[in-house]
């Protein structure tokens, strides 16, 4: 196609397209009346453009004026050839049509109300010729409305329609989607309907399948479980069929616990596999209660040096291909294979440091009751806490029973000591109500730190994504992945970049984030804050308290700018996200939702099982050593500030 097309106000073609557009206007023919339907459309394109107010910055105030003058006459041009549309010569003009004017076309179908003149089956037949422009009729709501019996016709002629029902209701969309419309007439019954024959079919996509299995049912879309199941044993028996032609590409982790190694533990990555390996002798020259807590800090890194949980999900881990282009279920937790080959490497870690633990004698459970009932009252004086875990005799499915309740009442017991400074039994048994990790609140005022706003977004995006387009200049070629990773390796100039990038350049130096030398090279204006937006772009939350207090003052200036806020929680955002993932459905889709089913016994049963719960007991006992971290972490805190260790 090369006639002018208007996709939105941000598209970095229009200067190519308004160059054509002041030449079609320039020489626009008011008597011409032999006009075809691209000719039209593209005339429509041009009005969206002079109505947008979208003209060339060397244009003068008359070449504007006349371009204003003559949109007018153009939408006279395009009503009376859209309103000679007929019955008979839909079709031949439909098939004349190019591929991008399609949506512009049923837009003006529906502007200029064809479908009082047009019959139902004449739209019918050039549809069911053109199966791949539905999702663009269905885009107009006034059609789909007025032509419902049709519409709910063609859906259900063809089973691949579903993916149409599931991009509405189901798929979360990094891209952004065509707005979809269905008629009233089509049933939550004949929706689940397609579902299935689709499930079914030839035509059916691995995507769509698992979109299937975890999506939540809603207004627009209800399915059983029964459906799900369908879906699920599909995905399970081609995805066998798959592994039987190709071995795919492998990722993992690998975990050894070794005497002769090196004392220092090693991670390297070697073919898609995380390799991590720890030295024995030294952990069992260590078996104090204290140093075995602390090796999942220190050793296995559970945490960061800001005691935020490294296992969480995070945007920036996702690869360029999983952030735009996998097809995720809407209000899924984003499991990218960063997150999954983390989560595998603590998995066998916690899994290989409880049997070599249990080898001296030592059990996990045993440390977590010392840590509730004993370290607590001599550290911080807390006393009555309650924890009882389960025996070592206990099979996995019982102490994936006992274990639960356990967390709830660790997680409750805090929640009262941060609410009343006291854990009181008898006032914590008159209440049954459900915890949220969001209402555990936190000792300490102002405890994290989050993004705020569009003007962080906008930075941000500049500074620290491989997307900007702003890492890239002749003199480095593709060297740099960032322009944050460009200005702290070289020096340059704003004369170094195209002029489309000085745009973003020149509001970075407005802002004052940026700013020339004496040589006129660009340079940070104050590399702290750089340093702090990139911790929060990659991490998605600080932790106040764990900076210096020179650091405190920025993120103090940041939040009256706007730029960032404060909330005061035990655990993070993510690490809220992260712990319901595992347990409930309270917020994902695809959660685990280990709780909900222990809880009310849909656990697996057969025969095979034990090891599905000997892998779930250990997910809980990583949960609850996270939670152990969290609570010693916000208890240290607010230790340091009421001894003036730090200064408030």
């Amino acid at each position: 196609m090369s006639g002018v097309k208007f996709y939105s106000t941000s598209d970095l073609s229009r200067g190519y397209q308004l160059e054509q557009l002041k030449e079609i206007v320039d020489n626009f023919d008011q008597g011409k009346i032999n006009y075809n339907i691209n000719e039209i459309l593209e005339l429509y394109n041009i009005t969206l453009f002079i109505k947008a107010n979208l003209f060339l910055l060397c244009w003068d105030k008359e070449e504007i004026a006349k371009l204003q003058e003559t949109e007018p006459l153009l939408t006279k041009t395009i009503a009376v050839f859209m309103k000679s549309i007929t019955n008979t010569s839909l079709s031949m003009i439909y098939n004349e049509l190019e591929v991008d004017y399609i949506d512009d076309f049923w837009s003006l179908f529906c502007k200029f109300k064809l479908y009082q003149l047009i019959d139902a089956q004449a739209v019918k037949m050039i549809l069911q010729k053109n199966q791949t422009h539905f999702r663009f009729f269905l885009s107009n709501k006034m059609l789909v409305d007025y032509y419902d019996q049709i519409t709910k016709e063609l859906i259900l002629a063809d089973e691949r329609n579903a993916e149409l029902l599931l991009d509405k209701f189901a798929v979360q969309g990094a891209v952004k989607k065509v707005f979809l419309n269905f008629p009233a007439c089509f049933s939550e019954n004949e929706r689940e309907e397609l579902i299935g024959h689709y499930i079914q079919s030839a035509e059916a996509n691995l995507n769509y399948l698992r979109i299937i299995i975890d999506t939540l049912s809603n207004s627009g879309l209800v399915l059983s479980n029964k459906t799900r199941l369908a879906a699920r044993k599909r995905v399970e028996s081609e995805t066998k069929k798959f592994f039987e032609k190709t071995e795919g590409m492998k990722y993992g982790a690998s975990v050894c616990f070794d005497e002769d190694c090196d004392p220092e533990p090693s991670i390297r990555y070697n073919k898609g596999i995380i390799e991590s390996t720890y030295n024995t002798k030294w952990i069992e020259s260590n078996l104090d209660f204290s140093t075995l807590l602390n090796n999942f800090i220190y050793l296995f890194g559970f945490v960061d040096n800001q005691m935020r949980i490294t296992l969480v999900s995070k945007q920036t881990q996702l690869g360029l291909f999983e952030r735009y282009l996998t097809m995720r279920p809407k209000y899924a937790y984003s499991t990218g294979i960063s997150f999954n080959q983390i989560g595998a490497l603590s998995d066998l870690q916690i899994i290989g440091y409880y049997r070599l633990l249990k080898k001296n004698n030592i059990r996990i459970e045993t440390i977590i009751e010392w840590f509730f009932l004993v370290y607590l009252n001599d550290e911080f004086q807390i006393k009555d806490f309650h924890v009882r875990m389960p025996s070592e005799n206990s099979t996995f499915l019982e102490k994936c029973r006992i274990i639960l309740p356990e967390i709830e009442s660790i997680l409750k017991q805090y929640k009262m000591y941060t609410d009343e400074n006291a854990i009181d039994h008898e006032l914590l048994q008159m209440s049954s109500d459900h915890l949220f990790f969001k209402d555990i609140k936190s000792v300490i005022p102002t405890k994290y730190i989050y993004p705020r706003g569009d003007e962080f977004n906008e930075i941000t995006f500049c500074f620290f994504s491989d997307q900007s387009g702003l890492s890239y200049i002749d003199k480095t070629k593709s060297k740099y992945r960032t322009l944050f990773d460009l200005l702290k390796n070289e020096e340059v100039q704003l004369d170094d970049f195209q002029r489309y990038q000085q745009i973003s350049l020149k509001k970075l130096l407005d802002k004052a984030y940026l700013a020339f030398d004496r040589k006129g090279k660009i340079q940070f204006s104050n590399p702290k804050v750089i340093y702090l937006l990139k911790e929060l772009y990659n991490n998605e939350v600080l932790s106040y308290w764990r900076f210096p207090n020179d650091f405190r003052t920025i993120i103090d200036e940041l939040m009256e700018k706007g730029l960032v806020e404060a909330k005061s929680t035990l655990l993070s955002k993510s690490e809220e996200a992260y712990f319901n993932y595992h347990l409930n459905k309270s917020e994902f889709s695809n959660s685990l939702d280990l709780r909900n089913k222990y809880s009310h016994g849909t656990q697996p049963s057969d025969e095979t099982s034990e090891k599905i719960h000997e892998r779930n007991y250990f997910i809980f006992l990583k949960l609850l050593i996270l939670l152990i971290i969290k609570i010693n972490d916000d208890l240290d805190i607010i230790d340091e500030i009421n001894q003036n260790q730090i200064t408030s």
